[in-house]
């Protein structure tokens, strides 16, 4: 099951352009990043994924 999930994966990323070369050309790209801004970046993301999963949830409730 896992190793069919590898081939999937692996067949998406073929799709889109990606490589096994262009995931080392990505690995190094997040660890030459400056820490500060991927911090933000990421702090960022997680407060807009709670804030519209609080609103889909407010949302829901007004529709009941």
């Amino acid at each position: 099951m896992i190793e069919a999930q590898m081939k999937q994966a692996n067949t998406m990323y073929a799709d889109w352009g990606i490589g096994e070369n262009n995931m080392d050309e990505m690995k190094e790209m997040v660890m030459d990043a400056n820490p500060v801004l991927f911090s933000v970046t990421m702090i960022v993301s997680v407060l807009h994924s709670v804030f519209e999963f609080l609103a889909l949830k407010n949302g829901m409730i007004i529709l009941k």
